[in-house]
């Protein structure tokens, strides 16, 4: 296995992990928000939600999750704004544009 296999190997075990240990609601008293995109490139997603809990003290303490998503060409550009992307095309008259 190559260090560059490795690396992204690493990386991915560290997002699942990341992932299903922050999930929100996961311990007593807990509440939290569903994770939303924070922000986008050509080839990353970051994902965040906002765990609130209440300690047994009754102080409630926020905290933030967040991991990131890699894959090569998950977005494109639209607008001005990263998009996700998707395999579709759609055939023109010139040719082929993404759907």
């Amino acid at each position: 296995m190559t260090m560059k296999t490795k690396a992204c190997c690493s990386v991915a075990i560290m997002s699942l992990l990341s992932a299903v240990l922050a999930q929100p609601g996961a311990g007593t008293g807990s509440t939290g928000s569903p994770y939303t995109v924070v922000d986008q490139g050509p080839n990353h997603k970051t994902w965040q939600c906002v765990t609130a809990t209440t300690n047994s003290a009754g102080k409630t303490i926020f905290r933030n999750h967040r991991y990131t998503e890699i894959a090569t060409g998950m977005s494109r550009l639209s607008g001005g704004r990263w998009v996700d992307a998707s395999d579709q095309i759609q055939i023109t008259a010139t040719g082929a544009q993404p759907c």
